[in-house]
This record gives structure tokens, C-alpha cells and sequence, in this order.
């Protein structure tokens, strides 16, 4: 916009005035289309904020207005001098006026920059409050979403909760009417007991006449009793033969069997005899089941054990043959006191203690120590059974996984049938049976003894070695009532042993029972 204005005195002042005219119109009309370009930016200003007024152009019209009148009065020369000089003037004020509109360009453009940054600083502000806002909003959305989970998670389990009360109240319903139902059949089973207690009340006077024959019609004849007991004496002593067994794919432990036989019954171990380990493992195997058996008898004279709150059954189950048999001696001894001490003289009160021990032993010996109600193993049979396995295992090794089973399972049976007829039917028989041990180096006696080593019967100066199984009978001490039921199973040698013959005819023996009995 900036322009040199020179004046050329040749030049007509009309024409100069003219042109003068249309460039201070220019002038006018360039700085009215500045300001018009410029937008009109309302702002509110912070307190202490400086304000830019724009700067008007009435004034410069009002200059121009002058002028143009001035020169229309004056006479031409006048006017050229006039004009001359205000025309210096008016370029001077041309200067004047073109630098302050360049000071207001640059008011303008600060005042622009200060607006821009004014904007910038509030949109930054803002932004910062919208964005602490939205985290706030998404913090309070997170808070509400985990609410609205646990709500629906407790939810879910009440729903659970009333499901498995739902599930209950109908069991407990289904398991109400079955017990008012069984109630009701108990109410009529009860109903029916006492119809028949009534039925048979006039019949206590008879029945009390019957006792005696009553009580032998469920023990059966003393006779027959006798001879069942002695078959299944031999049935028992099969039994533990086969458990013993030494040979079919069986690996000795020929160094504990040599010290069972030197230690404990005090005899010579030959390795090529397998006769007299067996018997000695026969008799071991018996000895242990009685001698356990009876310490379990033995526990009565022994504070029981206190049994824990989960094991009180198991512990009970455990000693109730043991209870039993305590119950039944006092119960006995009680009737006998009542006999002896008033004035009895009926044959079924004196006979009732006998009756009642024999009625006691038959039903232990039938059931006792047999399997639980769950089918388990009896917990003292249990015990017994491994305790003798493992003590086997160190005489022998049976190496078929099969056979070693079968050997194993048969041992409980052999257990059960020793406390049998050992412990309980033997004290059916009347008088109550007894066993006897036949002591080494005692005289053989035909009469209380069977030798398994000797075929013929010539027993003069033959002694026992080994007694393998027991002597079982009645008064067993008293040489004139003696009742012998099953002979003793005994080993025998010979006293005398200077001949060669004897020496021969023994091995020649020795060696035929070896391959005969096993």
C-alpha cells in the first residue's frame, strides 16, 4: 500500500486535483476494506486484561473533505501553491497514517495471538475437566459393573442355595413318608406281637416242663456232637497240612528253619528233610492262633480300651465275643450262687448253667469272629492273619504270584476253624474238653499218641521229638476217667542206635515218608 507521491508543476492543477482526490479515495477505501477483512471476534476479557481499541477513519475523510473544498475557492495559481504544499503535508501525514495503520496491523495480530492463546488455554482447560470427567464416569461405570457382578454372583448362589433347599425339603419329605409308613407297618407288626404274646401266654406253664428237652433238641445228642467234632478235628488238621506246605515251587529259608527247630523245639535241621520243618511250622501256626486267642480271652481280667467317637463301633464289634464270654461267667456264677444258696432241688435249674454254656459256645462257634454285617473280616482275625503271613514268609517263599494268593486266603478259614472247635465247641462237650502237648523225649504211648514217622506198631524204646498237633479229650490228667477224642500227632525217633540196620532201616524210612506225605 506504501507509494511515492512527486509533483510535476506542468502538470494541470485540475487534473492534479483529481488525481489527488482518487488516491486519498484509494487511500480511504484500502484502510475501510482492512478493517472489514478483520472479523469481529467477541471476547471476554479476564479482569486486569488489556483491551486494544481499533483506530476510526473519520478523521482522515474529514482531512480529505477539507482539502477538496479548499482548493475549489482558491484562483488556479493560489491553488497550485496551496496544493503543493498541502500536499507535502497530507504525504507527511500519508507517512504518519501508513505507520500507525502498521502499528494497528500489529496490534491487530497480537491481538489475534492473544485471543488464539486465550482459546487455546480455556480448550485445554476444558479438555482436561472432560477428560478427568469421562475417567470419573468410567470409574464409577467399573464400580457399578463389579456391583452388578457380585450381585448377580450372589444372586446365582442364593438361587443355588434355594435349588439344594428345595432338593433337601423334598428328600426329607420323601424320607418323612417313608418313615410314617414304616411306622405305620411297625404299629401293625407291633399290634400283631401282642395278639400273639396273648395267644401264648397260657402256655408258659408247658413250655417251663419243656425246658430240659428244649435245650436238647438244640445242642442234639452228646454223642453226635462228639463224633462231628472229631471229623472236623481231622478236616483242620488237612487244612494247616496245606497251608504248610514246602515243596511245588516253593524256596526255602533253610537258615531260619534250621534256627526254629534248634531254638524252639529243640531239634537237629537236615537239609534234605522236609518232613520235620513242616511238622514244625504245622505246630508253630497252631500255638500262635491259641496263644493270641487266648490273650485276647485273657483281656477280661484287663481294663477295656476307651473307644474314640468314629471308632466306637469298629472297637465294639472288635471285643464283643469277648463280652460275651465275660457276660456269660458272671451270668453263670450268679445262677450258681442263686442255686447254692437257696433251697434248689429241680433237675432243670441244676442243669441250666451247664445248658447255658454249651448254648453260649454253640453260638460263638458258629458266628463268632465271622464276617462284619458290611462283609468285612473280623478285626482280630485280620490282625492274626498278617502277623502269620509274615512269619511264614521267613521260613519260605512261594514263587507263583497265584499260588501265594491262594496259600494266603486260606489262613483266615484255618484261623476261624481253630478258635471254633479249640476255643468254643470244645467247652460244648460235657464235661468241657481239654488239649494237651506231648512234651520231647517223652515215651511214645499208643494209647495217647499216633507217631506220622512210624508205620509199624513196634514203639518199644521210641521217644517223642516233635509234638505236632495236641491231645484232645476229657479229664485228660486223671489216669481212670481219661476220655481221649483225637490222639496227638507226634514225631518219634528210636533210643537205641548201635545197630547198622537201624541206622539203614531209619533213613530207608525217613526217605518213604518224604516223598509219600508231601
Amino acid at each position: 500500500m506504501e507509494s511515492t507521491m512527486e509533483i510535476d508543476p506542468t502538470v494541470n492543477p485540475v487534473n492534479d486535483r483529481e488525481k489527488l482526490r482518487a488516491l486519498l479515495e484509494e487511500t480511504y477505501q484500502s484502510d475501510n476494506n482492512d478493517q472489514n477483512k478483520s472479523p469481529e471476534i467477541q471476547r471476554n476479557y479476564l479482569p486486569g486484561e488489556a483491551t486494544i481499541q481499533p483506530i476510526p477513519s473519520i478523521k482522515f475523510q474529514q482531512i480529505i473533505n477539507k482539502f477538496l473544498n479548499d482548493t475549489e475557492t482558491l484562483p488556479n495559481d493560489k491553488k497550485n501553491d496551496k496544493e503543493l504544499k498541502e500536499l507535502k503535508e497530507l504525504k507527511e501525514k500519508e507517512k504518519e497514517l501508513k505507520s500507525e495503520l502498521r502499528k494497528v496491523e500489529q496490534l491487530k495480530e497480537n491481538y489475534m495471538e492473544d485471543i488464539i492463546k486465550t482459546l487455546n488455554k480455556k480448550l485445554d482447560y476444558i479438555g482436561k475437566e472432560w477428560n478427568q470427567e469421562f475417567i470419573n464416569i468410567n470409574n464409577v461405570v467399573n464400580k457399578l459393573n463389579d456391583e452388578k457382578l457380585k450381585l448377580e454372583k450372589n444372586i446365582n448362589e442364593w438361587e443355588k442355595k434355594y435349588d439344594q433347599s428345595q432338593e433337601k425339603l423334598i428328600n426329607k419329605e420323601k424320607k418323612y413318608n417313608e418313615l410314617y409308613k414304616k411306622n405305620e407297618e411297625l404299629r401293625n407288626e407291633a399290634e400283631q406281637l401282642k395278639e400273639q404274646l396273648k395267644r401264648k401266654d397260657y402256655k408258659k406253664n408247658e413250655v417251663s416242663r419243656n425246658v430240659t428237652s428244649e435245650y436238647r433238641s438244640d445242642l442234639g445228642d452228646v454223642k453226635n456232637f462228639h463224633i462231628q467234632f472229631i471229623k472236623d478235628i481231622d478236616i483242620i488238621q488237612d487244612k494247616i497240612n496245606e497251608f504248610c506246605r514246602l515243596k511245588g515251587g516253593v524256596e526255602l529259608n533253610e537258615q531260619n528253619l534250621a534256627t526254629l527247630l534248634s531254638e524252639k523245639f529243640k531239634c537237629k535241621y537236615e537239609p534234605e528233610d522236609k518232613v520235620l520243618p513242616k511238622a514244625a511250622l504245622k505246630r508253630l501256626i497252631l500255638e500262635i492262633i491259641l496263644e493270641r486267642t487266648n490273650d485276647y480271652i485273657n483281656k477280661s481280667q484287663q481294663p477295656q480300651p476307651q473307644p474314640k467317637e468314629n471308632d466306637e463301633n469298629k472297637t465294639e464289634n472288635k471285643y464283643l465275643e469277648l463280652e460275651i464270654l465275660n457276660s456269660t461267667n458272671q451270668y453263670l456264677l450268679k445262677i450258681k450262687t442263686l442255686i447254692n444258696s437257696r433251697n434248689v432241688t429241680d433237675e432243670v435249674s441244676f442243669a441250666a448253667p451247664n445248658k447255658i454254656r454249651q448254648l453260649v459256645h454253640v453260638v460263638l462257634g458258629n458266628h463268632g469272629f465271622g464276617l462284619n454285617s458290611d462283609g468285612g473280616e473280623h478285626e482280630f482275625v485280620h490282625e492274626l492273619k498278617e502277623e502269620i503271613i509274615m512269619l511264614m514268609n521267613q521260613f519260605r517263599t512261594i514263587k507263583r504270584a497265584n499260588k501265594k494268593k491262594d496259600n494266603e486266603d486260606m489262613i483266615g478259614d484255618i484261623i476261624k476253624s481253630v478258635i471254633k472247635l479249640f476255643i468254643f465247641h470244645i467247652n460244648v462237650l460235657e464235661p468241657p474238653g481239654e488239649i494237651m502237648w506231648i512234651p520231647k523225649d517223652k515215651k511214645v504211648d499208643p494209647t495217647l499218641m499216633e507217631v506220622v514217622n512210624l508205620e509199624d506198631d513196634n514203639y518199644d524204646n521210641w521217644i517223642v521229638t516233635l509234638c505236632i498237633f495236641p491231645l484232645i479229650g476229657i479229664n485228660l490228667k486223671s489216669e481212670t476217667d481219661r476220655k481221649v477224642l483225637v490222639p496227638a500227632k507226634i514225631m518219634a525217633i528210636e533210643t537205641k542206635k548201635s545197630s547198622i540196620s537201624f541206622k539203614f532201616r531209619n533213613l530207608f524210612r525217613q526217605q518213604k515218608l518224604n516223598e509219600v506225605r508231601n
